[in-house]
C-alpha cells in the first residue's frame, strides 16, 4: 500500500467531493442519507472555507485522491469531530486507518485533546479502521456508535 498523505481541500477538489459524498454506498453509511444537490454542496464548501474551527483535506496516496477528511473543532478547540470518506473506487485498500491517524496528527497540532466520531453500527469496515486508528466507543445512540480517542 502507498503511503498516505493530507492536504488541505481546495476548489479544484470540489467536484470530486461531492461525488464522493453522494456515491450509494457512501451516503447508506450516512447520517443524511439523501443525495445533494451541487449547488448545496458548492455553499457547504465555501462556509466550510471560511469557518475557522472547521479542516477538510485530500486524502492521497502517491500524489492520487483516495479519500477525504474533516475535523470540526468545538469551540474550547479541545475537542474535534472527524470523518473520513474513502473514495469510491479506493475502498477496500486500507487506507481508512492511515487517514485517521493523520487526523490525529492534524487534531493535535491543532490542540485537540479528544477526537469525537460517529459511526453507523452496522458499518464493519469503518468500526474496524477507527479502532485500528486508536478509537474506543464510549456511547451508542439509535444505530451509531459514538467512538473516541485521545490525543497526548
Amino acid at each position: 500500500m502507498s503511503a498516505v498523505t493530507l492536504r488541505p481541500a481546495s476548489w479544484r477538489d470540489c467536484w470530486r467531493l461531492w461525488r464522493w459524498r453522494n456515491h450509494p454506498t457512501t451516503r447508506a453509511m450516512m447520517r443524511e442519507t439523501d443525495s445533494i444537490g451541487l449547488i448545496e454542496h458548492l455553499y457547504w464548501f465555501a462556509v466550510s472555507r471560511q469557518v475557522t474551527t472547521r479542516f477538510v483535506f485530500i486524502a492521497e496516496a502517491n500524489g492520487r485522491p483516495i479519500g477525504s477528511a474533516r475535523l470540526d473543532f468545538h469551540a474550547d478547540w479541545q475537542t474535534a469531530e472527524c470523518d473520513i470518506i474513502v473514495a469510491p473506487h479506493e475502498r477496500g485498500h486500507g487506507y481508512a486507518p492511515s487517514i485517521l491517524r493523520w487526523l490525529v496528527i492534524a487534531a493535535t497540532a491543532g490542540k485537540a485533546t479528544r477526537l469525537i466520531a460517529t459511526v453507523r453500527m452496522e458499518n464493519r469496515a469503518s468500526r474496524r479502521a477507527f479502532k485500528s486508528a486508536g478509537f474506543r466507543t464510549v456511547d451508542t445512540e439509535r444505530g451509531w456508535l459514538v467512538m473516541e480517542r485521545r490525543c497526548a
